[in-house]
């Protein structure tokens, strides 16, 4: 082992357990209740003291396991951790953007059955002039 990578090992070994915290998840939750978005789902630190606002459409990054207590959203206006952990009780699943869903597109009308197509008659290209003397 070289000098350089010894540094490396007990942060790795530190960090190893968040890589197990979480498994990636695409979606959105639309919440229905105001809830404490932590940077945890362990310690409840809330730099900012952000919190859901019920009605909104938040983006899910990961749930902890897959059968889900707690969703990691991302949200851009937290300060430090743009990806905060709330419990799945406080809204409902969405699509899987957090983007709105566009409406969807007006039924077309009936097509109308098509009529035979009548062709104009060609015009008559006129014969070539004489060559001058």
């Amino acid at each position: 082992m070289n000098h350089l990578s010894r540094p490396l090992i007990p942060l790795l070994i530190c960090l190893w357990p968040l890589s197990l915290a979480a498994e990636p998840f695409a979606g959105s939750l639309i919440a229905e209740r105001d809830c404490p978005a932590s940077i945890s789902t362990k310690q409840l630190k809330n730099p900012g003291e952000i919190r859901l606002v019920p009605g909104q459409t938040y983006k899910i990054v990961a749930r902890n396991k897959a059968a889900a207590t707690h969703y990691q959203l991302r949200i851009e206006s937290a300060p430090q951790s743009k990806d905060r952990w709330v419990e799945v009780s406080c809204g409902r699943l969405g699509t899987s953007s957090a983007a709105p869903t566009p409406p969807a597109p007006a039924a077309a009308p009936p097509a109308m059955p098509s009529k035979p197509r009548t062709t104009a008659p060609t015009p008559a290209v006129p014969p070539p002039l004489p060559p001058r003397p």
